[in-house]
């Protein structure tokens, strides 16, 4: 399963729970299990996810589900992948949009917008120097990957 998350900054528990298709008490059993999943308290004590919260939760759930790890064995996994530089490299693989949580409408125009910044970043820039070429290019690929479900999430 990959995942889609809406683009915003904080998530409460019952939305990454929905992203992430688990109950609630699965997260909170994660967090104790996972040094790396530690979210904020809100004023009144719910917790709040960052971004960055529900990417390492969603590596976490990947692991343990899709390569089917053991705790201890995600644990160890997640060492390793940090140990040899490829951590950022899977999630990013773990996180890319995903059509099952889609409409038919939504994902034509989730391809249709995608396809038109891919066809942007291909084409060759010309005058512009490699840096700026890469610039550009991860400036297309930061929005490739920002599939917003707002929509779907707002009921």
């Amino acid at each position: 399963m990959q995942v889609c998350i809406p683009d915003r900054l904080y998530f409460r528990i019952r939305d990454v729970a929905k992203i992430l298709e688990v109950k609630p008490y699965v997260l909170r059993y994660w967090e104790s299990e996972f040094s790396v999943i530690q979210p904020k308290k809100s004023s009144s004590g719910h917790r709040v996810y960052r971004r960055s919260d529900v990417e390492m939760l969603a590596l976490v759930r990947h692991l343990l589900y899709e390569e089917r790890y053991s705790l201890e064995g995600a644990k160890k996994r997640l060492v390793e992948l940090r140990k040899e530089g490829t951590l950022k490299k899977l999630k990013v693989q773990v996180l890319a949009s995903s059509e099952e949580f889609l409409e038919t409408e939504e994902i034509s125009e989730c391809s249709q917008n995608q396809e038109a910044l891919l066809a942007r970043a291909a084409q060759q820039r010309v005058g512009d120097s490699p840096s700026e070429q890469i610039k550009h290019l991860a400036e297309d690929l930061k929005q490739i990957l920002k599939v917003s479900l707002s929509d779907l999430f707002s009921n």
